[in-house]
C-alpha cells in the first residue's frame, strides 16, 4: 500500500516523464473567400509545423509583415505562392499570410498563426482535446489511488 500511495504522488508530480516528443504536423488550410480564418489564432502550433494552403488559380499565398496584414498590403509580400498547393514550414513567432487578389484580403481571405518554440504545445483535435500525454498521468493514477485507498 505505501509503495503504490509513494509511486502515485511521484507520477502526478511528474507528468512530464510521460510526455510525448510530437513530431511536426501538418495542417491543410482551405484557401478561399468561404473559409472564417479568425479561428487559427486559437491553435496550439509549434515551430516546425507545416501549413499546406490548397487553392484555385484565383488566388495567391503572400507571406507579409504585421503591418501589411492589418492593412492587406500585398505589395511588400516577403514570400509569394502560385500554384494551388503551397507548404509554408513555421517558424518560431508569428505569421501573417494574405491572399494577393484584389479586394480578397478585405473580405477576410487573411491568416494569422503563431508558433510556440519546438515542443512548447500539445498536439489538439479538431474539437480542441489535448494529446494523451496530459490525461495519462489521470488514467494511470486514479486506479493506483483507488488500489491504495481500498488496500
Amino acid at each position: 500500500m505505501a509503495f503504490a500511495a509513494v509511486f502515485l504522488v511521484i507520477l502526478m508530480a511528474t507528468p512530464s516523464v510521460f510526455a510525448m516528443d510530437y513530431p511536426p504536423l501538418n495542417y491543410p488550410v482551405y484557401w478561399n473567400l468561404a473559409t472564417n480564418y479568425t479561428i487559427w489564432t486559437t491553435r496550439s502550433l509549434s515551430a516546425g509545423d507545416k501549413l499546406t494552403f490548397i487553392y484555385d488559380f484565383t488566388h495567391t499565398v503572400e507571406e507579409v509583415s504585421k503591418s501589411d496584414y492589418e492593412n492587406c498590403v500585398s505589395s511588400n509580400a516577403l514570400e509569394t505562392h502560385t500554384g494551388g498547393n503551397t507548404t509554408i514550414t513555421l517558424k518560431e513567432g508569428p505569421s501573417y499570410f494574405i491572399c494577393g487578389t484584389p479586394g480578397h484580403c478585405a473580405k477576410g481571405m487573411k491568416l494569422q498563426v503563431t508558433a510556440k518554440a519546438p515542443g512548447m504545445s500539445t498536439p489538439t483535435g479538431g474539437n480542441g482535446a489535448v494529446g494523451l500525454s496530459s490525461v495519462a498521468p489521470l488514467i494511470i493514477g486514479l486506479p493506483l489511488a483507488l488500489v491504495a485507498f481500498l488496500s
